[in-house]
């Protein structure tokens, strides 16, 4: 039972919070997930155990890292000062940063994303290359694998991985999912240096439409791109002839539109007919129009009724665009007989087009009864930019990737439910004050002044500084048995010490003033020796 007014969660954060202060690092993994689980919100509780986990993070167990890690980059986002580039980083975030780079190494794939998440939202941007080898190290360890690591990079800087194409060309055992992100991936780091090796293998996957974009973003090889697609459709690829819609120049659609008859895909067939009005303006024998622009129409009025509804559309809009540009009657019959196929055929959008162009096209009719129609009508120059210039060419951008690394929305592109949030930084942080614990505290002893010279003081203090051994008293590992017996030992040695020493002070002392009174012959007999040949040494000396 809780005590009356306790909540169960300050009681679980009552046990949680002294298990931070536990030196051992096989228990810091565990801790982790329980604050997770019971006080995620609750950052403030780690100010003064910050430090200590970013350096006994790389003794943590390898399951215990990540979520250490998904809590220390969480508690820097919300605590510490946003780093700048042209700024010195704060100490804590470096601390942070250098205790992570270790785990790039880990044989867990979980741990190394895990440090590059860390390294990759705490570094500033100097720091986000050295993201590259360790995803480009655990890409292929798998297929399930490559698959999340493609997904990761995508949501990250491509651009880094620029000059690492080759990891990334597709391979005949991929998944379709590995695939598509593949490719994604490699219009994502095409640049001008890469752009050869890049388009070389979109050729061969037959990928047109990114084919197609890549002509857009390098408009160095927008002419290789073109002759690509335009092989693919000789053999058959009717969706090249998509892409070609917008990258096409004027001079090719003529070679498009000799083999309408060849292509059988209804958008491929669509997209042919609207190059084919789009740009038909030209010089010819029907006044206005290129040479094979009245044959399309032709050919397209005469199978109107086989088309599917999207080539019908774009048939009625081809013939309205060839009767603002032209003004021969021969024209004019092909565009009234397909407006009036259009009229009561069976699919309603086709119906709605031709109504809408009937009306639009109104203030051509030289007959005397469109002055006295109701309503606007437009001239020929306005008709003409309404439908030349009302829809342009558009490239499909490229989808942009709002996901956060370690995520499961970066993988399959929906944001889950439980989807841990990135928060966001805290400008300036908290105070760093308050990281300061016991163990960041340096005590310093002075050293006891001996002297009062300052020559000898500062020995003194040298002398003081080293540090003085002593000697441990060696552990007795001795049983009771021998304690006694060395103890008998030491006693009976004793015992004959006493003995001798008693026997040798009741000996008498001859022998021992005999040899003093000798000695003192001999000292006697030397000074004379020296008296007298001093005495001589003074009588030879010349007077």
């Amino acid at each position: 039972m809780l005590p009356d007014g306790c909540r169960p969660q300050e009681s679980l954060m009552e046990v949680i919070t002294p298990m931070w202060k536990d030196r051992s690092p096989l228990s810091i993994g565990s801790v982790a997930v329980a604050f997770e689980a019971v006080c995620p919100t609750r950052l403030d509780l780690l100010h003064k155990h910050y430090r200590r986990l970013c350096k006994t993070l790389v003794d943590v167990d390898e399951w215990g890292q990540g979520d250490l890690l998904n809590l220390l980059l969480r508690y820097a986002r919300t605590m510490l000062p946003r780093p700048k580039e042209d700024e010195e980083i704060d100490k804590d975030v470096h601390l942070l940063l250098t205790s992570t780079e270790p785990l790039f190494y880990s044989r867990n794939p979980a741990v190394v994303i895990a440090a590059v998440r860390v390294v990759y939202y705490v570094g500033p941007p100097s720091f986000h290359p050295k993201i590259v080898d360790p995803l480009l190290r655990i890409l292929h360890m798998s297929p399930e694998l490559e698959r999340i690591v493609l997904s990761y990079i995508l949501a990250s800087t491509p651009s880094l991985f620029s000059s690492h194409f080759t990891h990334f060309l597709i391979s005949y055992g991929d998944i379709p999912d590995t695939k598509a992100t593949k490719l994604r991936l490699l219009l994502a780091i095409l640049n001008f240096d890469n752009h050869a090796g890049i388009l070389r293998e979109l050729v061969e996957q037959e990928a047109v439409h990114e084919i197609g974009r890549c002509a857009v973003r390098v408009p160095e090889c927008a002419e290789q791109c073109v002759n690509a697609l335009l092989g693919m459709v000789d053999h058959g690829n009717d969706q090249a002839v998509v892409v070609l819609k917008n990258l096409v120049p004027a001079a090719t659609v003529e070679r498009l539109a000799g083999r309408l008859d060849t292509i059988h895909d209804p958008s491929a067939r669509a997209t042919v007919v609207w190059l084919t009005g789009q740009y038909a303006e030209g010089s010819s024998a029907v006044d206005g129009l290129a040479s094979y622009v009245p044959d399309v129409l032709r050919r397209m009025a005469k199978s109107f009724k086989e088309e599917k509804g999207v080539v019908k559309l774009q048939v009625l809009t081809m013939a309205a665009k060839l009767t603002v540009l032209s003004t021969d009657q021969r024209i004019g019959q092909l565009t009234k007989y397909v407006l009036q196929m259009a009229r009561y055929d069976v699919d309603w959008d086709v119906r709605d087009r031709a109504r809408m162009l009937v009306g639009l096209l109104a203030g051509l009719d030289p007959t005397p009864d469109s002055d006295e129609r109701e309503g606007v009508v437009l001239r020929r120059e306005q008709v003409k930019m309404v439908l030349f210039q009302g829809k342009k060419n558009v490239v499909e951008p490229d989808e942009p990737v709002n996901a956060t690394i370690g995520t499961w929305s970066a993988i399959t592109g929906k944001r889950s439910i439980d989807e841990p949030i990135l928060p966001d930084w805290l400008e300036n942080g908290v105070e760093s004050v308050l990281r300061d614990s016991e163990d960041d505290v340096a005590r310093v002893v002075p050293p006891p002044v001996t002297a009062i010279s300052s020559s000898s003081a500062s020995q003194q203090r040298v002398v003081a500084s080293v540090p003085q051994k002593v000697e441990q008293a060696a552990p007795w590992k001795k049983n009771l048995d021998q304690f006694y017996q060395e103890e008998e030992e030491d006693s009976g040695e004793d015992e004959d010490s006493g003995a001798s020493q008693s026997e040798s002070d009741g000996e008498p002392q001859d022998g021992s003033e005999e040899s003093s009174d000798e000695e003192d012959v001999d000292d006697s007999e030397e000074d004379e020796t020296e008296s007298n040949s001093g005495r001589e040494d003074i009588a030879h000396q010349p007077s």
